[in-house]
């Protein structure tokens, strides 16, 4: 996950969301950098919930799917 010191709303967004669905997180890593979190998915230590452009350019083999709110249609 993100950092909240580095990104306070993203993360709270993310968080709210979860919330929402009655989902709670088992957050074991955190990090300051994009390209960390990346990485630790591309080890296959987990998932990680970032903007689809932060995966556009990685030479990580992750995958990046969408996900729409239960409120909207996007």
């Amino acid at each position: 996950m993100y950092e909240r010191t580095y990104a306070p709303g993203f993360h709270d967004l993310i968080f709210g969301m979860l919330r929402d669905a009655r989902i709670v997180p088992n957050v074991s890593q955190t990090a300051a950098e994009l390209s960390t979190l990346i990485s630790l998915v591309d080890a296959h230590m987990g998932i990680t919930i970032l903007p689809a452009s932060a995966v556009k350019h990685s030479v990580a083999s992750v995958i990046a799917c969408e996900h729409c709110r239960p409120d909207t249609d996007v």
